[in-house]
């Protein structure tokens, strides 16, 4: 492409309680009802169904970034399950992975643009990253939209949070001219290994300035390293979610690290995001990369599960039940209630979502 376009995870903040763990786990068991119900709007995929069950048991292990992996599988099968997305969402930052965490409830947000729940989450994603503007504005969008009295605890905490937030003055650190300048010479001289540790320097310095981490992605990508490219092409997507290049480039480096899948969806944004503003080229690039990946067979996974066969799935009837609970799930017991430590949708209106995903 013709700009150029690995953030360290950060550990989730605090440890996961009883309650909240209780609560995540009832809510994945309810989307897996969701999932096996028959109603003519009701998601269809056993892979997605399979993907839903293993997530609960890696969850009642406390195993958050094998339970993220399953429910993004299962989104990826059914990419207008708003609810399964929010999960994705609330579980990846319980794991540590604040950048998954944002896309995941951006796409919920795309899916389900009334509903307040997933700028909690988001905030406090992006306040993770260092992104402090974005984390202020996400945050204060939960304030101003969610007048549920259920949520009052939560609008509490995100008051706070802005408070904080306004209160820490100061301008979001930029890398300075002198820096990118001394980048760009790298970059052109070809030096790419030279130029991603000069540029993991950059965004030591400022890591919320996402044309720094774009320019590491792309330095990482050419020197060979495409899973740590792939880690700073997200993190730019973070920062930055409208920049459509970084998702070219991410697409690229997961292809060169045989996650096609991944890539897959992240072809897909590309085309989604530069319809209207990207070069033609590319975006006609992008399309021959995604039919070309859509028409790859894809290998079993270790369990024996082929990604498009019928996968072994709990009964049908419903989700499996939640060891130690009597009466109504957590989620069903009223209109709002909480997930991991943040404010949850009502399954039932998130289930069908009405934006085509189709590039």
């Amino acid at each position: 492409m013709s700009r150029f376009s690995t953030p360290t995870i950060q550990p989730a903040r605090g440890t996961s309680t009883r309650p909240a763990r209780v609560s995540i786990i009832a809510a994945v068991a309810l989307a897996a009802a969701s999932l096996f119900a028959s109603p003519a709007h009701a998601q269809k995929s056993p892979t997605a169904q399979a993907c839903l069950a293993r997530s609960y048991q890696h969850l009642l292990g406390d195993r958050f970034a094998d339970a993220a992996a399953e429910l993004e599988t299962a989104v990826r099968f059914e990419p207008r399950f708003a609810y399964g997305w929010y999960l994705l969402a609330s579980v990846s930052r319980r794991a540590g992975d604040p950048d998954r965490a944002a896309f995941a409830y951006r796409r919920y947000a795309e899916l389900r643009p009334t509903d307040p729940d997933p700028y909690f989450g988001l905030g406090l994603s992006l306040a993770s990253v260092g992104d402090r503007a974005g984390a202020r504005a996400a945050l204060s969008k939960f304030v101003e939209t969610d007048h549920r009295p259920s949520s009052a605890s939560f609008i509490d905490e995100a008051r706070r949070r802005v408070a904080a937030l306004e209160h820490d003055d100061g301008k979001p650190a930029q890398v300075s001219a002198e820096r990118n300048a001394q980048a760009a010479a790298l970059l052109a001289a070809r030096k790419f290994s030279e130029a991603a540790d000069f540029l993991r320097g950059s965004v030591a310095l400022a890591p919320a300035d996402a044309a720094a981490w774009y320019k590491l992605g792309f330095a990482l990508r050419q020197a060979g390293q495409p899973d740590e490219a792939a880690k700073a092409y997200r993190r730019s997507i973070t920062l930055r979610p409208d920049d459509a290049d970084a998702y070219y480039g991410l697409g690229q480096v997961l292809v060169a690290a045989q996650r096609p899948q991944e890539a897959l969806v992240s072809f897909r944004t590309y085309v989604r995001a530069a319809k209207d503003k990207g070069d033609p080229r590319w975006i006609s690039k992008a399309r021959q990369e995604i039919a070309r990946l859509e028409s790859a067979p894809r290998p079993a996974r270790p369990d024996g599960v082929t990604p498009h066969g019928p996968a072994a799935a709990p009964a049908a009837s419903s989700p499996p039940a939640l060891p130690g609970a009597t009466g109504p799930s957590p989620l069903l017991a009223g209109a709002h209630s909480a997930v991991g430590g943040e404010p949850a949708p009502v399954p039932s209106k998130a289930i069908e979502a009405p934006v085509p995903t189709a590039p």
